[in-house]
Parts: structure tokens; C-alpha cells; sequence
């Protein structure tokens, strides 16, 4: 596809202007053509336009007619090994929206965009994705969303086209996918958190299903039965393509954005020494489902704690090492559409008042059997200002509850002093924050 198919968009804070108007031709879906000068309500037509093609029947369509994917990614910095990515992902789908951070991305990057994408629409960065997400899946005009990063590719099982079946079933509205964070030295990371490092990733295009995250690093949140397409994968090429120093200064600009949820340890991963597997590593393996359990499974379940550091430095990320017991009729994994992961609680030890509620989420995969007991590893990151605190272990069922609220013997509490500063904020001793309380929600 050259540069002249392709349809492009600025936009601005206030109004969405149209540059020009081109045909889009995408493998399955009818060209259409845009007109209007508010891109909001321009997509708006053109989703009904198209819906109004498909006709009158479109609940019996939608069950026989193959389904239609669009791909969408926001960048300001596409090269060309990165733009051969995302065109062989254009190969893979219907349409390819390539959104541009006119504040940020050169000319090469421009340039790459219009060679391979559907649609080109520049707008303005924010700083973070998750600010563009609406707009971004506003912009798609197919049955499906697929959304990826600008250091992301998809992995050769995609190109099998089985994963495409799935979207038949009328009873998912999104599926997550494993993502694996490729190693500088080769290879990728092995070990919880980085793998399998689960992203909700292809959603039905329905906004009236999605909720989308407010900050960097959030989760979208989507209504209806999930699946988890543990076939296929999304391969994160940051670790490779970005050197410490500039991974150091990523995770300050995320702490900056959203304070102590940087997520610093994905990124400066030298620190932990993870271990490593090949990327021909066979991890082909379909995590079987989680469903909610009820109180009486809950209390079927315990934790054991069998190793926590009594002290750590103020920031850092650490595991610990726990005995899971699972005494239900039931596997516990990380399966939709309710995945159980290992989380944690921080309190203040003099006061008891909650210090951090939701810890990073650890999953819990492979699956623990019925009946069976495993040791399993915990990520935990320490609270930023140093002190004696309660580190709280526990179980989580997204959507669900905290095993805790049924069963408050799995708690596991253990005293942990935390001291030194946080090496992260070490250069931003400038910036006073406060973080606001938070309360307990169901699963979160």
C-alpha cells in the first residue's frame, strides 16, 4: 500500500480537523468516505454508515459473517525495523490506525506511518497511552479492536489466523494475550512478573462495554466474558531497544505522571537478575478457565509464608516465597474470565492505617491443581517512605473479592522494615507528593 491510500487526521485539544479525504481500503470491509471536520463525529458516521451496509439482520450477520479486526497504536518514534512489524500486523487484520504524537515524532516516523497504515490521525501527546485510548478505538471502524504498543510485535503464531475463530463466539467481548519482555542478551525473561505479563489487548468494539484507565499503566476495563488466546503473543522489544539510562529516565517520567506505580522493576529488570528462556522456548499451553469461586472454595484455600526479607530498602521490588494450598474441586489460575492472582496489602505498623492497598498482582500460573500445594514466588514493591510497616499477603479474584473478605486466615502478615531512600526518586527530592486513600473495591 503506498502513501496516497492512506487517510489522515490532525488533531488538536479543541477540534479534530480533517487534512484530507481519502477512500480507505481494508481486506473486508466496503471503502467509506469521511466528511466531516469533527473527527468525533465524523467516526460516529462512519461506524453507522458501515452499519447500516450490513443491514437490517446484523445479530444473525454477526454470528455467520467472518469477524473484522482493526489494529491501533499510538507512536512517536517509528523505525524501520519497528514499521515492519506493524505492517506485517496490517497483513494480520483489516485496517491499521496508526495514531502520531505531533509534539514528539520525527520525520522517519511520519513517513514510515503513511507507508504502511490504513489510516494516519496525529494529535497531540499527552505523555502517557492510556490518555489516547478513547480516541484511539473511537477511530476503528471493524468488529474487533487489537491494540499494541510502538515497541511491540506480534509473535509467528498469529499468522495461522486460528486465533480469528475465537471472535466467532458471540460470548466473549475481549481476550487477553501473553506478553513476553524480550532480553537485551537474548531470549526473554522467564520469571513472574515479566511472564506471562497478561494484557486485555483485543476487545469487541462496543464502547458501551469499556471502561478506560485514567493513568499510565492502567486497566482497561471491559463487561462480558473474557478469554485468554494463550496460543498466540505479543512480544516487547523496550528492554532491547532502550538503554538503562533511558529506561531509568521512562520510569522517572511514570512516577512523575503516577507516583509508585512506575512499575520501575519491568523495566530496570538488571537489578533482579530474572532468569531466561530462548524465544523458541515451546510455551504453547491454554491456561484453563477461572471461574468465581464461591465462599466455601474460598475458605478451602490458604497461604503459608516461607521466606520475607525483615528489611528492605524504601521502593524496592522483592519476591517472596509462599505455600499455596488448594483444597477445591477446582484448578486456581490466572484464567479468564475471574483470574486469581497472589497480591499484597502495606500498613503502617504503629497506626494500622492502610498505606498501600493494591500491590502489584502476581499471577498465579501454572495453574495450583485440586488438592495440590505448591511453592509459589510474589512480586512485592515497598512502600516509598522508609519505616516499620505490615506486609500483608494474600488472594485475589479480579471482579470478584479478596480471599481475605471470606476467609481472613489467608492472610499471611509479617513485620518489614523499610529504610534508605527510594533510588527511583533519589533525583526528584524536589517533588512533594501526597497519595490519596483508597478503599477496598471487589477484586479491584
Amino acid at each position: 500500500m503506498c502513501a496516497d491510500d492512506t487517510c489522515v487526521y490532525a488533531c488538536s485539544v479543541e477540534q479534530c480537523v480533517v487534512r484530507s479525504t481519502i477512500c480507505i481500503d481494508s481486506h473486508q470491509l466496503a471503502p467509506l468516505r469521511i466528511e466531516s471536520r469533527d473527527l468525533h463525529k465524523g467516526m460516529s458516521e462512519h461506524k453507522a454508515t458501515l452499519k447500516s451496509e450490513r443491514g437490517a439482520g446484523e445479530q444473525r450477520v454477526r454470528r455467520s459473517r467472518p469477524q473484522t479486526v482493526s489494529c491501533v497504536l499510538l507512536t512517536d518514534g517509528l523505525t524501520r525495523e519497528s514499521a515492519e512489524w506493524f505492517a506485517a500486523a496490517r497483513q494480520l487484520c483489516d485496517e491499521l490506525v496508526v495514531f502520531i504524537d505531533t509534539k514528539r515524532a520525527s520525520a522517519e516516523s511520519h513517513a514510515h506511518a503513511h507507508r504502511i497504515a490504513t489510516c494516519v490521525i496525529e494529535t497531540e501527546g499527552k505523555g502517557f497511552i492510556e490518555a489516547h485510548l478513547e480516541e484511539m478505538f473511537r477511530a476503528c471502524r471493524s468488529d474487533w479492536i487489537l491494540r499494541l504498543d510502538s515497541d511491540e510485535s506480534l509473535g509467528a503464531a498469529w499468522a495461522s489466523g486460528e486465533w480469528r475463530e475465537q471472535l466467532q463466539n458471540d460470548e466473549f467481548t475481549h481476550f487477553t494475550l501473553p506478553r513476553r519482555w524480550l532480553h537485551p542478551g537474548g531470549g526473554f525473561i522467564a520469571n513472574a512478573p515479566w511472564w506471562p505479563d497478561l494484557q486485555v489487548r483485543l476487545i469487541r468494539n462496543d464502547p458501551q462495554l469499556i471502561k478506560f484507565p485514567a493513568w499510565p499503566h492502567g486497566v482497561t476495563h471491559v463487561r462480558g466474558r473474557g478469554g485468554n488466546l494463550a496460543s498466540v503473543r505479543i512480544d516487547h522489544h523496550v528492554l532491547c531497544q532502550a538503554s538503562r539510562a533511558e529506561r531509568e529516565a521512562k520510569v522517572e517520567r511514570y512516577e512523575q505522571l503516577r507516583p509508585g506505580g512506575s512499575l520501575s522493576f519491568y523495566y530496570l529488570f538488571e537489578d533482579y537478575s530474572p532468569p531466561t528462556l530462548p524465544l523458541a522456548a515451546d510455551l504453547k499451553k491454554q491456561e484453563p478457565p477461572m471461574q468465581a469461586l464461591a465462599d466455601r472454595e474460598v475458605k478451602s484455600v490458604s497461604l503459608t509464608v516461607s521466606m520475607v526479607p525483615e528489611q528492605v530498602n524504601a521502593g524496592e521490588s522483592f519476591w517472596t516465597a509462599l505455600r499455596l494450598t488448594n483444597n477445591t474441586s477446582k484448578a486456581l489460575c490466572s484464567g479468564s474470565p475471574a483470574p486469581v492472582h497472589l497480591a499484597y496489602h502495606w500498613r503502617d505498623q504503629a497506626s494500622q492505617a492502610l498505606v498501600t492497598f493494591d500491590g502489584v498482582r502476581t499471577v498465579v500460573d501454572p495453574a495450583v491443581g485440586a488438592g495440590a500445594r505448591e511453592y509459589r514466588f510474589a512480586i512485592v514493591t515497598a512502600p516509598e517512605a522508609p519505616g516499620a510497616y505490615i506486609l500483608d499477603l494474600t488472594l485475589v479474584q479480579a471482579g470478584v473479592r479478596w480471599f481475605e473478605d471470606a476467609n481472613p486466615s489467608v492472610l499471611c502478615s509479617r513485620n518489614v522494615s523499610v529504610s534508605g531512600t527510594p533510588p527511583l526518586l533519589q533525583r526528584m527530592r524536589s517533588t512533594s507528593r501526597c497519595k490519596p486513600a483508597r478503599s477496598k473495591t471487589n477484586g479491584g
